[in-house]
C-alpha cells in the first residue's frame, strides 16, 4: 500500500474525488445553469485554499494535489454525477476519514465539503435577478450531504 496517510488506497482514492463529485453533485442539481464559469471558480478558490496553506493538514494538502488530475470516470468522460451516487460515496468518505483521522480533523473535513457544495451553488445564484443565490434542489442536495457527513 502506497503512503496515503493512514488510508487504504481504495479509501484515498475514495477521498481524493471527493471535492470534485461535490462539485459535479451541485452542477447536476441545478439544470438552470448556463455556464459553469462562475462555479468552476468557486471550486478553484476552494482547492487553493486548502491545498495552499489555510490547512495545516498535510493529508489534505496532499489529497489536493491531485484536484486538477482527473479520476478515471472523469477520464472517460463522465461529467457529471447521479445524486444517489454521491450521497453514497460521500457517506463512504465521511466513514474513511472519520475511521482514519483524529475527530478534529476528520471534521474539519467533513465541514469543508459542505462549505464547497455551499460556495459552488452560491456561484450562480441569482445575484442580479434578485433572486435567491442557491436554487432549492441545491439546497435540497447541501442539507443530505450534511446528512451523511454527520455534520
Amino acid at each position: 500500500m502506497a503512503e496515503h496517510h493512514g488510508f487504504a488506497d481504495d479509501e484515498w482514492a475514495l477521498v481524493c474525488e471527493a471535492p470534485l463529485d461535490v462539485f459535479m453533485g451541485i452542477l447536476a442539481a441545478d439544470s438552470s445553469v448556463e455556464s459553469v464559469r462562475a462555479e468552476v471558480e468557486a471550486l478553484e478558490r476552494w482547492i487553493a485554499r486548502h491545498a495552499n496553506g489555510d490547512s495545516d493538514r498535510t493529508w489534505v494538502r496532499d489529497l489536493l494535489k491531485g484536484a486538477d488530475h482527473p479520476s478515471e470516470a472523469q477520464a472517460a468522460g463522465r461529467a457529471s454525477i447521479a445524486e444517489g451516487e454521491l450521497l453514497d460515496k460521500i457517506e463512504r468518505v465521511g466513514q474513511a476519514v472519520d475511521a482514519r483521522r483524529p475527530p478534529e480533523e476528520a471534521r474539519e473535513f467533513k465541514v469543508s465539503l459542505v462549505d464547497l457544495a455551499k460556495e459552488v451553488a452560491a456561484a450562480s445564484g441569482g445575484a442580479l435577478s434578485g433572486g435567491p443565490k442557491t436554487c432549492q434542489s441545491e439546497a435540497d442536495l447541501i442539507w443530505k450531504l450534511r446528512r451523511k457527513l454527520d455534520v
